[in-house]
């Protein structure tokens, strides 16, 4: 039996998940995700939603084979690392901090631009006002975001507390409420966690 609060982390009977951290292009095999599955199980056959990709969209993506300590499997589920080959997926189509989920209709998934997290400035050498950028880790997600708005605050500096409405700058991701957030630019590091999601970004339409 797994423990009861490995359970909780990585939920076995909820809806897929898989968050991409590494991407390979392996010869004769194609387009290979690396990564930990955060609930839900998975077996080769099996279609998911792919993304967000560049257009902030998610495609169906279709599981070739699956392997856990390079040893195929014919079946993965929540808290394991695997590997997962793609079928008729380019190498170029996926980056790191991409989602696969559970394809549950033929309405696929929607990702989020903006979102609100509280944060504890851990330090900065001067004032952080809207407009300040930082490198987000959310994940296995890695992209600069910008400070929309200090809710409350014109400004915050080491050791404050603040709720700050945050932007995605190169692409919509796949977050939830409650995941972890660190955010640092040269010696400048924050701590949060995700509160609210402000607009979740439709599909591109096709």
């Amino acid at each position: 039996m797994r423990p009861a609060n490995t359970e909780q982390l990585y939920p076995v009977h909820a809806d897929f998940e898989f968050q991409t951290s590494e991407v390979y292009s392996v010869p004769f095999v194609g387009t290979v995700l690396s990564g930990v599955i955060l609930s839900g199980s998975v077996r080769p056959g099996q279609t998911l939603w792919l993304g967000p990709d560049a257009v902030d969209s998610f495609i169906p993506a279709t599981i070739k084979s699956i392997q856990r300590k390079r040893v195929n499997v014919e079946y993965a589920e929540a808290g394991q690392a695997v590997t997962l080959a793609l079928k008729r997926i380019k190498r170029v189509q996926v980056r790191k901090g991409m989602a696969m989920l559970a394809k549950k209709s033929d309405l696929p998934p929607v990702a989020t631009r903006r979102f609100e997290a509280q944060v504890l400035i851990l330090y900065h050498n001067t004032m952080i006002t809207s407009r300040y950028q930082a490198m987000a880790h959310i994940g296995a997600i890695r992209q600069t975001v910008q400070v929309e708005h200090i809710v409350d605050k014109q400004a915050i500096r080491t050791g404050d507390r603040a709720t700050l409405q945050l932007r995605f700058m190169r692409a919509a991701e796949h977050i939830h409420v409650g995941e972890r957030l660190l955010f640092r630019e040269g010696r400048t590091k924050a701590l949060g966690v995700v509160t609210k999601l402000l607009d979740e970004k439709p599909p591109a339409s096709t």
